[in-house]
C-alpha cells in the first residue's frame, strides 16, 4: 500500500475550506481529469475520470466520516479500487487561515498502476497540483463578499482562471 500525503496554508476561513471540500460534485470543475462525480441514493459518491487508453476508469467511494471544519474520511468500496481510501484534515490556523492536512492510500496494483500510467507522473504530483487549483479557487472566494455573490450571482468556481494541467 502507497500513501501520498500533503498540506498547505489556505487564507480563507476554515469553514469556507469545509465547505468546499464537501461539495465533491464540482471538484470537475477545479481538477479537470476527474469527468464527473454525483451523489449516488445510498448516500455513496460516483467518481469517474479517463483512463487508461481513453477507457473510463470508475469507482465509488463511502464518506465514513464528516465532523464539520475538521475532516472528511472516505474509502472505495469498488471491488476495481479496493485498498482506495483517504482523509482532509482541517485546522483553523490565526487570521482567517487553514492548515490542510490531505493523505490518500492506494493498493499498488493493475488498477493503481493503469491510473497512474494515464496520470503520466507519480500521483504526489497531481495531488499537489490539485490542491493548489483547489487552494486558489478557495481564497479567490474568501476574498469576495457574500453580498457581492449573492447580488451578482456569480457561480465563483466558473470566474477562476486555473492553471494549466501539466
Amino acid at each position: 500500500m502507497q500513501t501520498i500525503r500533503e498540506s498547505l496554508e489556505i487564507n480563507a476561513p476554515v469553514s469556507l475550506c469545509y465547505q468546499v471540500l464537501t461539495q465533491f460534485d464540482r471538484y470537475p470543475r477545479f481538477m479537470p481529469h476527474f469527468t464527473c462525480v454525483r451523489p449516488m441514493e445510498d448516500g455513496t459518491w460516483y467518481w469517474e475520470m479517463e483512463g487508461p487508453r481513453g477507457q473510463e476508469v470508475s469507482w465509488t467511494i463511502q464518506v465514513d466520516v464528516m465532523m464539520p471544519d475538521k475532516v472528511i474520511v472516505w474509502h472505495s468500496l469498488s471491488p476495481s479500487s479496493s485498498g482506495l481510501s483517504g482523509s482532509m484534515n482541517l485546522q483553523s490556523l490565526q487570521g482567517d487561515r487553514t492548515k490542510l492536512d490531505v493523505a490518500v492510500a492506494y493498493e499498488t496494483g493493475v488498477w493503481a498502476r493503469d491510473i497512474l500510467t494515464e496520470m503520466a507522473f507519480h500521483p504526489a504530483h497531481r495531488l499537489r497540483e490539485d490542491l493548489e487549483k483547489y487552494k486558489l479557487l478557495v481564497e479567490h472566494m474568501a476574498m469576495r463578499s457574500d453580498e457581492v455573490q449573492e447580488q451578482t450571482g456569480a457561480d465563483p468556481y466558473a470566474e477562476i482562471p486555473m492553471p494549466r494541467r501539466s
